[in-house]
């Protein structure tokens, strides 16, 4: 299940990011929201709805744009649940 204080924070940057386009930046995800799957041996789990995120310089100030996007994907997260505000 993926609650709302579950939600993690992912950092790529530079090459890392594996898209030449950005290899003088950095790519800041989370992913948010939650849907019930039914897999092909049958089983189910929740799995994430989408990501949201942030690209910057690689010299971004990461705790903030970290704080930024995990809060944004509680946001939604909560909100696709029912309980949060529009």
């Amino acid at each position: 299940l993926l609650s709302r204080e579950s939600i993690g924070v992912s950092v790529e940057s530079g090459t890392a990011t594996r898209t030449p386009g950005l290899a003088h930046a950095s790519v800041v995800t989370s992913v948010y929201g939650h849907a019930r799957s039914r897999h092909t041996d049958g089983s189910e789990a929740d799995e994430p709805v989408a990501f949201v995120g942030s690209i910057g310089p690689t010299h971004m100030d990461y705790p903030a744009t970290m704080s930024a996007v995990r809060a944004v994907a509680s946001y939604l997260t909560g909100f696709l649940a029912g309980d949060g505000e529009p």
